[in-house]
């Protein structure tokens, strides 16, 4: 790099260790003389400036959009109607299945583009007290996104961390990297999706520091099968939510209680749908379900496999594995009325496996959920929707679907992201400061 020469008769801004112009200037008048000083450049926010560049790389990033859905399904094993949304997604009985990464990456690059920065909110302003609370930046944010979505998931605490004028460091899956930033002390924010564990390791390094962190972990979704439902409308689309990406999403559901005077209905026709699919690699343009990602993850729901068979429990759709020339493959497997303590029922497999149970009552499917360590959502189906509402009402999990009707996806998605990677302050402002 060149070396910075300074002067005493221009100024300049020194960003990143050069020196820049700004859009506008102003200068100082000398005291003694009424003479005016040099012109020097006024600093601006340039949050316009932020989001013009947002909208650019949105542009850019549907520019290549092709590409992008090629290297999702070789890098991620997507098939092509969960990796885009402009091809007809012909197994899916509606867009909202087909998952399009590329085009929610899109999304999102929009919305922070747009979105109204930097709130204040007026808590008190009367006679002898003013408080309002504001939103200012915060430095270094790292971003640590998981494999199952790399590209959606990073590209929203991108632009979320770009657009309030914060530095960002994102990465994808690797645990030595990811160590790394947790333990920077100059990184003051650390956003991050991924497992319970590794988020718990994280917030112990970062309390040290006594750091900000976001944490979007385990998931464990119910869903809850009413018995007024429609099996036949029902079952196929409960099926997409439980298998979809080969059941590698957070927000996937992770077991299915299904009313018992339905049970055995509902289990026959997931099951046949689930049966129908075709399991392979994303070339084939047949395929349903493509591989697990990557050979770790598919020795941990092999693990929860064989537990499921070494104690005896029943499935309704037995899966089959397949490891050969580094690929990894896994059918679709659902398990029938293992009891609430089983490993399947109470850890999270990232993977095609999911445990179905049979209840009675509205109040003790809620229990039964509540009684597990995780839940980040959640849906219930029903005809009657105030049944529905009061039974999503006492779940408790961050977001609950309803027949699929009512959707959001967490906590961190949307403005709330904007305000998590922005500091808060309270500035109190007295009335009078005399007699």
């Amino acid at each position: 790099m060149a070396k910075m020469v300074l002067g005493f008769k221009s100024f300049e801004n020194i960003i990143n260790g050069r020196g820049r112009t700004g859009e506008t200037s102003a200068h100082g008048i000398n005291p003694s003389t009424g003479v005016p000083w040099w012109d020097g450049p006024v600093a601006t926010e340039e949050r316009s400036g932020r989001s013009n560049l947002l909208s650019k790389l949105r542009e850019k990033l549907l520019e290549y959009r092709e590409d992008m859905v090629e290297v999702l399904m070789k890098e991620a094993g997507k098939p092509n109607p969960f990796a885009s949304s402009s091809q007809p997604a012909k197994h899916c009985q509606q867009r909202f299945f087909a998952n399009p990464e590329v085009d929610h990456a899109a999304g999102f690059l929009s919305f922070h583009a747009q979105v109204a920065l930097y709130p204040q909110l007026v808590i008190q302003d009367d006679d002898e007290l003013c408080i309002t609370e504001r939103y200012t930046l915060i430095g270094v944010v790292g971003a640590i996104c998981p494999w199952t979505f790399p590209l959606v998931l990073a590209v929203d605490k991108i632009g979320a961390a770009l657009v309030t004028g914060n530095c960002v460091i994102a990465l994808n899956g690797d645990d030595m990297l990811g160590s790394l930033i947790v333990a920077r002390p100059d990184i003051k924010k650390i956003s991050f999706t991924g497992s319970t564990a590794t988020g718990k390791r994280i917030m112990k390094s970062a309390s040290s520091a006594l750091r900000s962190i976001t944490l979007e972990l385990g998931g464990n979704n119910a869903t809850v099968v009413c018995d007024d439902v429609d099996i036949s409308k029902a079952a196929p689309q409960i099926a997409l939510r439980a298998f979809f990406n080969s059941k590698q999403a957070c927000i996937a559901t992770k077991i299915i209680y299904v009313y018992e005077n339905i049970y055995t209905s509902f289990l026959e026709a997931i099951t046949a749908v689930i049966n129908s699919w075709k399991v392979g690699p994303v070339s084939d343009q047949e395929v349903m379900l493509g591989p697990v990602q990557n050979r770790n993850q598919y020795a941990i729901i092999k693990e929860f496999y064989d537990d499921c068979r070494q104690n005896g429990y029943s499935f309704a759709a037995r899966a089959t594995g397949a490891e050969s020339g580094g690929r990894v493959f896994f059918s679709p497997a659902i398990t029938d009325n293992q009891p609430d303590n089983s490993r399947i029922v109470r850890e999270e497999p990232i993977g095609p496996t999911a445990p179905a149970q049979a209840c009675t009552t509205d109040g003790e499917v809620v229990m039964r959920i509540n009684d597990k360590l995780s839940g980040l959502g959640g849906s219930v189906w029903s005809n009657d929707t105030a049944r529905a509402r009061r039974i999503a009402e006492r779940i408790e999990a961050g977001t609950i679907w309803i027949n699929h009707k009512e959707s959001g996806l967490g906590g961190e998605w949307g403005i709330r992201i904007i305000l998590l990677l922005s500091g808060a302050g309270i500035h109190h402002y007295k009335a009078s400061v005399g007699s």
